[in-house]
């Protein structure tokens, strides 16, 4: 009664009042063919493509119909047409997805970068002015430890009288100038010193001989 009622609907292109019907036959008789078949149909009709193969395909298996043969074609390809959209929809979903996802890590991979270049130029600043500082503080330490040297070397030059610069004997410089050996010894100034250091004990009184 429901599927006769059903496909009366359909006939009137009522497809939702079909579908009610179909579902109170299926309800009573969940193997009937016909209730299948004019749901799918129904389905169809409302362009809900897999409801219709699906429907059409289980009235086909418990009740086949030729005719509605290319019905059932049409809807397959349909459906698989729409599958292949959705398909490429959620490719694409994916696609954008992935691309944010790796510009996401692109960009907190450049930000890390950038956060560990900071670090290291903040560390290398650091470093030339603890060297700076450093090189400041020998300079420092330099210059006190010349002043404190030079300030040494005054006061021993205040406590000590300024000794006269040794003299050598005019005899003696006179043979030295004779020998042309001896000459080329004695232009060391370091020789020189030596024998000056040597006439001061040897001729104590060599200062009132010259003033003679």
């Amino acid at each position: 009664m429901f599927a006769k009622r059903a496909a009366c609907f359909l006939r009137l292109l009522k497809p939702n009042a079909a579908i009610r019907d179909c579902d109170a036959a299926l309800k009573l008789n969940s193997d009937s063919g016909r209730a299948y078949k004019i749901r799918g149909t129904a389905h169809r009709i409302l362009g809900q493509w897999e409801a219709a193969l699906k429907d059409l395909a289980e009235g086909q298996a418990l009740d086949y119909d030729e005719s509605l043969y290319s019905m059932q074609v049409e809807v397959q390809d349909k459906v698989g047409q729409l599958r292949q959209r959705r398909q490429e929809r959620e490719d694409l979903i994916k696609y954008d997805r992935d691309q944010k996802r790796a510009q996401a890590a692109r960009k907190k991979q450049e930000e890390r970068r950038a956060a560990q270049r900071a670090e290291e130029s903040e560390r290398e600043r650091k470093q030339e002015q603890r060297r700076q500082e450093q090189k400041e503080r020998d300079i420092r330490e330099t210059r006190e430890k010349e002043e404190r040297e030079r300030r040494a070397r005054e006061e021993r030059e205040k406590s000590f009288p300024q000794q006269k610069p040794l003299s050598i004997p005019p005899h003696i410089v006179k043979k030295i100038s004779a020998d042309p050996d001896l000459a080329k010894v004695f232009s060391n100034p370091m020789f020189m010193g030596i024998l000056a250091e040597i006439c001061a004990f040897t001729f104590p009184n060599l200062g009132n001989v010259q003033r003679l």
